[in-house]
Formats: C-alpha cells, sequence, structure tokens
C-alpha cells in the first residue's frame, strides 16, 4: 500500500510504502477494530524491503502468527501491551477511529 507524506517545511512529498493493518481486539468483555500505526516499528521491517526481497516476508507471517496463532482460538491469543488512541472522524455522522501502536507482546499477565 502506497501513502504520501508530506513535509510542512520543505512543501513537497515523498511517496513509501507501509503495511495498513486493522486489529480486532478483544479482551473478553468487549470487541474493539483498530487501525496499525508506525508498522516498520510494530514489524522490525520497513515494507518497501518487504516489497523487493521474498526472503523477508516469512519474518512478517511470523509475527502475524505470534499475535494470531492459526487455527487458535481467542482465548489461546497473546495478551498485548498497546497504546490505543481515539480520534474523531467528521463526515455526515460522527464517528471514532482507533490507532495502536507501541505494540508488544506482554511477558506475564497475572
Amino acid at each position: 500500500m502506497e501513502s504520501f507524506f508530506c513535509g510542512r517545511s520543505t512543501g513537497y512529498c515523498t511517496l513509501r510504502y507501509v503495511f495498513v493493518m486493522t486489529f480486532t481486539l478483544d479482551d473478553g468483555l468487549d470487541v474493539l477494530e483498530a487501525y496499525l500505526v508506525n508498522s516498520e516499528k510494530f514489524f522490525q521491517i520497513p515494507a518497501s524491503e518487504v516489497l523487493i526481497n521474498d526472503n523477508l516476508q516469512p519474518s512478517v507471517d511470523m509475527n502475524m502468527d505470534i499475535f494470531c496463532p492459526p487455527g487458535a482460538k481467542v482465548d489461546a491469543s497473546p495478551w498485548l501491551e498497546c497504546l490505543i488512541k481515539s480520534y474523531n472522524v467528521s463526515r455526515m455522522e460522527q464517528q471514532t477511529c482507533y490507532q495502536i501502536s507501541d505494540t508488544t507482546v506482554a511477558d506475564d499477565v497475572i
């Protein structure tokens, strides 16, 4: 996926590749749809590198398997420590969206 980054002081936009993902977060009490932010930090691999190097795709797949084990029930998924930011989208009706960032797998959950 492609996105534009515009530098305010320079007035020009550069093209860069990013991962665009939506996570469904479920803690057993409620479900929240959140968009991934800062995917390079999350995956530790720039999306542009995955695009040109097929050997990096297994690393992305491995990370996703940690967060979403294939065939596992929700209870078997690991707990995450993350920052979730809400923001409003102004359209015909007010809509609240969520962004997820600074996410790690929780080591010990009591």
